[in-house]
C-alpha cells in the first residue's frame, strides 16, 4: 500500500490514469498521465487492449448514421498500446507508448499499422506530502513528443491524423481523506501536416477499497479549429485529419492489485457529446507490471 498526504490506496497510484489514457483506443486519450511518478529506479510496463465501435457520428454539431451518410454499418477498433514509466529520479520521469491498431469500417477498405508513438518526460513540481501547504495539491508538468504511425490516415475515422508534433500538459491530484483523491489535466497538442491544434483536459475521482480502486472521469479533447465533415473545403483543402474534431467522454474504470509487482484494469467510457468525430462505445482492460 502507498501513503499519499494521509490517502491510502495500492501500490500503483501513478499508473491509474493509463486506464483513462488508454480508454480511447486512439490518440484522443492517450496523452494522459499521473502527477504521481514511479519511484526512482522503478520501472512500469503497461499493455492494453481497447474496443472502439460506432455506428453514428457528427459532421458539425449535426449527427449522422454511418450507414444513410457513408453506406458503412459502422466503425470497430481494435488497439492494442505498450507503455513504459520510468522514474529517473523522486521528480522525474521518462514515459513511452507504443502500439498497433485496426481498423474496419464496413464496405470501407480495413487498415491497421503502428499507431502514434509518444514520448514523454515528466517533472513533479509540487508535492502534496511535502508542502507546508495543507490544501496544496500535486502537481507534475509533462511535456512529450508524437511520431506519426504509418497507418492510412485517409480512411475514415483512421486510427489517427497522421501526423507529428508536440505536447505540453499541467497533471494534478489531491487526496480527499483516506480513501478518495481528484486527478486532473490540462493540456495542449502541436501537430505537422496542417492538423489542428488540441486543447485537452480532464476532471475524475478515484476511490480506494482494500486493494481495488474504482474511478470515474471527464474528459474532454478538441481542435480549436478545422474544417467540417461534409463541409465547405473538406475533400478538396482537406481531408479527416484536418477536421476540428471535439470529444467530451464520460469514462469508468476499476482495477486491483495482484501482488506489489502486478495490476489489473478495465474501463468502459461512451461519448457525451463530440464534433466531426464518432459516438463511440468503448471498453477495454490492462495488466501492469512493476520492477
Amino acid at each position: 500500500m502507498t501513503r499519499i498526504s494521509g490517502f491510502i490506496m495500492p501500490r500503483f497510484p501513478w499508473i491509474f490514469l493509463l486506464g483513462w489514457a488508454a480508454v480511447a483506443g486512439s490518440t484522443e486519450l492517450r496523452s494522459q498521465f499521473s502527477p504521481y511518478l514511479p519511484p526512482a529506479g522503478h520501472t512500469e510496463v503497461t499493455v492494453s487492449h481497447t474496443f472502439v465501435t460506432f455506428d453514428a457520428f457528427w459532421a458539425g454539431s449535426v449527427k449522422l448514421g454511418t450507414q444513410a451518410t457513408l453506406g458503412s454499418s459502422g466503425k470497430d477498433q481494435s488497439t492494442t498500446l505498450l507503455t513504459l514509466e520510468h522514474g529517473l529520479t523522486e521528480r522525474w520521469a521518462l514515459d513511452l507508448t507504443v502500439g498497433t491498431s485496426r481498423v474496419e469500417m464496413g464496405s470501407f477498405p480495413s487498415d491497421e499499422g503502428w499507431v502514434d508513438t509518444q514520448a514523454g518526460l515528466r517533472f513533479l513540481l509540487v508535492d502534496e506530502a511535502e508542502s507546508f501547504n495543507r490544501w496544496a495539491p500535486t502537481l507534475a508538468l509533462r511535456i512529450g513528443g508524437i511520431l506519426a504511425g504509418d497507418y492510412n490516415e485517409g480512411v475514415p475515422f483512421s486510427s489517427g491524423d497522421g501526423a507529428s508534433g508536440v505536447e505540453v500538459s499541467l497533471l494534478a491530484g489531491r487526496a480527499l481523506g483516506r480513501h478518495f483523491t481528484v486527478l486532473g489535466d490540462l493540456g495542449y497538442r502541436w501537430r505537422n501536416n496542417d492538423v489542428p491544434e488540441d486543447i485537452f483536459g480532464s476532471l475524475g475521482l478515484a476511490a480506494s477499497w482494500r486493494s481495488m480502486i474504482f474511478s470515474a472521469a471527464w474528459r474532454y479533447d478538441g481542435a480549436v479549429s478545422g474544417l467540417t465533415i461534409l463541409g465547405p473545403g473538406f475533400g478538396t483543402v482537406g481531408g479527416f485529419p484536418q477536421t476540428r474534431e471535439r470529444n467530451s467522454t464520460v469514462q469508468l474504470g476499476w482495477g486491483g492489485s495482484v501482488n506489489d509487482r502486478w495490476f489489473l484494469q478495465g474501463y468502459v467510457a461512451r461519448t457525451l457529446e463530440g464534433e466531426n468525430t464518432g459516438d463511440k462505445r468503448i471498453m477495454g482492460g490492462s495488466v501492469t507490471l512493476s520492477f
